[in-house]
């Protein structure tokens, strides 16, 4: 009788010693598990084309040719930036303004196309790059286009940019590119990186294709 009272007594003390020693393992094993569960990602809204109305760009030439004449930033008025006294223009196309889907960090890209004059014949036609995260809206780059180039469309498929453009082919007087391609950038943490081009046709194949689908249509009315 007395031993099974010691029993009866000591069992709860055994089993609260045991709960003790467990306890900080549980803890630890918890708070292991919470450490190795992921941040929820956060997805950015889109880049549009109100986002990039009235910014600060950078665009390397432009920057340096206003930094010695004491001017600048490149600020834009809505989608303009006029310096007469440095005889610099530059007006954004957000028309033209391609954004991406969010990335697996919930990041967003965007690609915009600018037009920046110098005070001569050329437009010369630059890439701007930005992205959306955490921190804000900010330009990661730019890459130059040409001059008097031509951006019909495009499309941002995972972290690549698609432009169908008219550029200059062999024989082309600067102001009238002919040459239609397919040029990808690669768009990463700095400037789009250019990648392949595949070239589609002429503005003249087209010409032609058009004029025989009217005269095929003509002839069917008749």
């Amino acid at each position: 009788m007395t031993k099974s009272v010691s029993l009866a007594l000591l069992l709860p003390l055994l089993l609260a010693a045991c709960t003790d020693r467990e306890a900080p393992a549980a803890r630890r094993d918890s708070a292991a598990r919470r450490a190795d569960t992921p941040a929820p990602v956060r997805i950015q809204p889109p880049i549009t084309s109100s986002d990039v109305r009235g910014v600060t760009l950078s665009l390397h030439d432009i920057d340096t040719i206003l930094s010695l004449t004491g001017r600048g930033p490149i600020t834009l008025t809505d989608t303009l930036f006029n310096d007469t006294a440095a005889a610099v223009g530059v007006t954004a196309l957000p028309w033209l303004l391609l954004s991406s889907a969010p990335g697996p960090d919930g990041a967003r890209r965007a690609v915009l196309p600018v037009l920046v004059e110098t005070g001569g014949s050329g437009v010369f036609v630059h890439l701007l790059a930005f992205r959306r995260d955490e921190s804000g809206l900010r330009q990661t780059g730019e890459a130059f286009l040409g001059d008097r180039v031509k951006i019909e469309s495009g499309a941002i498929r995972g972290d690549t940019a698609i432009l169908a453009m008219i550029v200059h082919g062999a024989g082309d007087a600067r102001c009238c590119p002919t040459l239609k391609v397919q040029q990808r950038y690669l768009l990463g943490s700095g400037p789009p990186q250019a990648l392949a081009v595949d070239t589609v046709g002429s503005v003249a194949d087209t010409v032609v294709k058009s004029s025989e689908s009217s005269s095929s249509a003509r002839r069917r009315r008749r």
